[in-house]
């Protein structure tokens, strides 16, 4: 199986009215009918959204996130698992994780990290460690860079969100990143990343 290492970051900017956030989640793998998303904010280790069998359950979800994420229809079909979060604020900031699973066995899972200003301005940092494979790994992504413009507080807490940020669940080894900023740019390098069945 070859694997396919992505690693984008982007600005995101609201619009008038309501503004809204992607975090963003799509794959081309062909998704069971049958399987479960999950969207958990990993640092406050919270469910954020769930669908399972075309139905949104927002009854595990917790109730600051209520009324306030929504994914595209069909997702499992489209594979395109990608989370709209509304009216976002600082406190939204963190770690997200995209959790696919079939019968308690992961399928994908792909973290993305958000920092989110006072004045309403979002980094969204989209770091795909890869696609679970049969026999329980994740696929390493290689160094990946991306400009995020001139902003030092976006890039100071796109840090702060990441370090020391991926401490996971039991099931899941990360070795150390190391995360740094030179000339308006993000480097992040991840050395490995894999999960234990």
């Amino acid at each position: 199986m070859k694997c396919k290492p992505v690693y984008e970051l982007q600005l995101a900017s609201a619009g008038e009215g309501e503004p809204s956030v992607l975090l963003p989640c799509k794959t081309r793998r062909f998704l069971p009918a049958d399987a479960t998303v999950e969207w958990r904010h990993i640092n406050k280790d919270v469910v954020v959204h769930m669908y399972s069998n075309d139905t949104r359950q927002p009854i595990i979800q917790i109730e600051n996130y209520q009324n306030r994420t929504k994914m595209m229809e069909n997702p499992l079909r489209t594979g395109d698992l990608s989370l709209t979060l509304h009216s976002p604020c600082p406190a939204d900031s963190g770690l997200y994780v995209c959790t696919v699973q079939k019968r308690g066995h992961k399928v994908k899972q792909k973290v993305v990290s958000l920092h989110v200003k006072e004045n309403g301005a979002f980094l969204v940092a989209d770091l795909v460690f890869g696609d679970v494979v049969p026999d329980g790994q994740l696929c390493p992504p290689e160094n990946r860079t991306g400009s995020i413009g001139d902003d030092e507080s976006l890039r100071g807490g796109l840090k702060d969100s990441l370090r020391g940020s991926l401490k996971g669940s039991t099931d899941q080894r990360s070795s150390a990143s190391s995360l740094w900023s030179s000339n308006r740019e993000v480097h992040l390098s991840h050395q490995s990343i894999y999960e234990n069945d």
